[in-house]
């Protein structure tokens, strides 16, 4: 493939990916509208977004590496047996407060 029809398909392609991203439709209902293979759609995106950084997505390697362990923080250990507050639906179901609420959030449930 010469220079040039490389530099129209690459086109192409940026314009299909441009569309798609318009139109806000999954890739597969795009690919039945225009008449292409999904397969060649999906090695488009892909060889777009290294070549030319088509897409605005975040990249992966901003995110901190971690040694795939997450500390979890202590779990809050409720002293009261009793809610603080109480909220009874009209179906039966029950919300309970177990520490006190704000003013804001009170005069919700009044």
């Amino acid at each position: 493939m010469s220079t040039k029809s490389h530099h129209t398909l690459t086109q192409q392609m940026a314009q299909h990916v441009q569309s798609w991203k318009q139109q806000k439709v999954s890739r597969k209902l795009y690919c039945q509208q225009a008449g292409m293979s999904i397969h060649k759609f999906n090695y488009w995106i892909l060889k777009l977004r290294k070549e030319q950084n088509v897409f605005d997505v975040p990249r992966q390697h901003n995110v901190p590496k971690s040694n795939g362990f997450t500390q979890i923080p202590e779990p809050v250990v409720v002293s009261s047996i009793n809610p603080a507050f109480q909220v009874e639906l009209p179906n039966g179901n029950r919300i309970n407060f177990f520490s006190s609420l704000t003013p804001e959030l009170f005069k919700l449930f009044l």
